[in-house]
């Protein structure tokens, strides 16, 4: 397997016609007023090259910063078209409570395989 990329986002979608991912409002961290704190509406996009023309399944997990598990997501990917082909997802996750201020981290598994971590921060401001 090949990690192509991930990336959180404020919105992504594929169109109807050409089949590439739109994203806007790319982001690395979320700031909230106080903790814990719901987001509404979060974006996952990811991508990666197979290398096999066989089915696969993705899960993704979201962890905390003491490592708890907050969200998870299955899902089965393919089979490419060609070894050369690249596999791609767009998960919109709705209402996630962060309760714990820290870096979280996005576990992105293939056939049971780590196969990339993506961290973001949650903080607050204080005013």
């Amino acid at each position: 397997m090949k990690y192509n990329f991930a990336l959180l986002c404020d919105n992504a979608f594929i169109p109807s016609q050409g089949g590439k991912p739109n994203f806007t409002g790319v982001f690395g961290g979320i700031t909230a007023s106080l903790a814990p704190a719901v987001q509404k509406d979060l974006y996952i996009v990811f991508n990666f090259s197979p290398e096999d023309v066989e089915l696969h399944k993705l899960v993704i997990s979201i962890k905390s910063p003491s490592k708890g598990e907050i969200y998870t997501y299955e899902v089965k990917l393919g089979p490419a078209i060609s070894k050369n082909e690249a596999l791609g997802h767009i998960l919109r996750v709705s209402n996630l409570k962060l309760e714990e201020i820290g870096v979280h981290s996005i576990d992105f598994l293939i056939d049971g395989n780590l196969l990339h971590t993506l961290d973001f921060n949650f903080s607050v401001n204080k005013k």
